[in-house]
């Protein structure tokens, strides 16, 4: 058995939860944010954006921007 316990809440409160993590990833260092994109799954899953690519983040858009 695992040391969590499981708690109930509402879809709202869910979807607050990822916005609220959502808002703090401006503090996230470049790297980190490199990172989660790959753990959203960017790069990997073929409906999301950048399919088949990794991810480094730059200081300026570049003419190569795919969105």
């Amino acid at each position: 058995m695992g040391w969590k316990a499981t708690v109930d809440i509402t879809r709202t409160q869910a979807l607050a939860l990822v916005l609220d993590y959502a808002l703090q990833c401006g503090t996230l260092s470049d790297s980190e944010l490199e990172d989660l994109l790959e753990t959203l799954g960017y790069g990997d899953n073929q409906t999301l954006p950048y399919f088949g690519y990794n991810f480094n983040i730059t200081r300026q858009q570049e003419n190569n921007e795919m969105v």
